[in-house]
């Protein structure tokens, strides 16, 4: 079981292939259905009409303007699943953090393909590089699956043994026919537990169903996030240290993975709750509830 710490990405630190295509508002009239950017924020007119500035006319009663989310640029980094940065043929970015990194996360990718990322020390030059395809063969089971099943992809990946430099630029490269990522995270990964058998994993569905009184039933397919119940056992003697990782991390986004190998148990999120039982003076379980974002 391991959480990755995420590092705040700072404007300033970015580079993207990504263009800022949005338009940025400026001082006139805009009509209903108008879309414009503030900064980072991309707001849409909600009445006939309106010379509200957006920030001032989200917050008018009633509102001018609606919030839509980040643009597209940045809702890879926006600290939610449900919005993804997309681009034709590629996305590639380069972070500077300014601090020690050696993880990169990636949730909800799309576009099959597959992902490159390379660190790159001022003085040691190239000091990581690995390139992983997208494409998920764990359906392939025989000789008619190999023929007939349709092509999956792996929507999370994590990058976890990058070598701790300080100044060195983290690059990725996403490489597909329509390029997309939700969240990337970077951050410093460590291991608290071991997971255990007994794990479960689901998800929190924000669509709706609706039955009338006829017995009719309609549905309205929205999100989903993921849900995680983590069955974890460690060193009695290193419950502290559990304990207090976790607190730091509490009412805040990190990355929980209970396996590289399982696209379902890298999880971007913030857990709910977790507890450890002393069950022995050598080894104590526990239970880490985790709700995506």
């Amino acid at each position: 079981m391991k959480i990755v710490s995420i590092t705040p990405v700072e404007v300033s630190a970015l580079t993207s292939s990504v263009p800022l295509s949005e338009t940025e508002w400026s001082a006139g009239t805009h009509n209903l259905g108008e879309q414009r950017r503030v900064g980072l924020d991309l707001y849409q007119v909600l009445v006939s009409s309106t010379t509200d500035e957006p920030t001032a006319g989200a917050v008018a009663d009633p509102p001018t303007w609606g919030l839509l989310g980040k643009v597209n640029r940045w809702r890879m980094f926006d600290g939610s699943t449900l919005d993804q940065t997309t681009n034709a043929d590629e996305i590639t970015v380069a972070i500077t953090p300014g601090s020690i990194v050696n993880a990169v996360v990636f949730n909800r990718l799309g576009g099959g393909g597959e992902i490159r990322v390379w660190m790159e020390d001022p003085t040691d030059g190239v000091v990581f590089d690995e390139t992983v395809s997208l494409i998920d063969n764990s359906n392939v089971v025989d000789f008619y699956t190999y023929c007939f099943e349709p092509f999956q992809q792996r929507f999370d990946l994590a990058f976890l043994n990058l070598p701790p430099y300080g100044a060195a630029t983290i690059n990725a490269e996403i490489t597909a026919t329509n390029a997309a990522c939700a969240e990337m995270s970077i951050g410093f990964v460590r291991e608290i537990a071991l997971t255990l058998n007994g794990t479960s994993v689901g998800t929190v569905r924000f669509g709706v169903r609706r039955t009338d009184a006829f017995g009719r039933t309609t549905f309205v397919r929205r999100q989903s996030v993921k849900r995680v119940n983590f069955e974890v056992i460690g060193p009695t003697a290193s419950i502290d240290r559990f304990v207090r990782i976790l607190d730091n991390e509490r009412d805040q986004p990190a990355v929980f993975i209970g396996s590289e190998l399982y696209d379902s148990l890298i999880v971007f999120g913030a857990y709910q709750d977790f507890e450890k039982t002393f069950s022995g003076p050598a080894y104590s379980d526990g239970t880490i509830r985790v709700e995506g974002l």
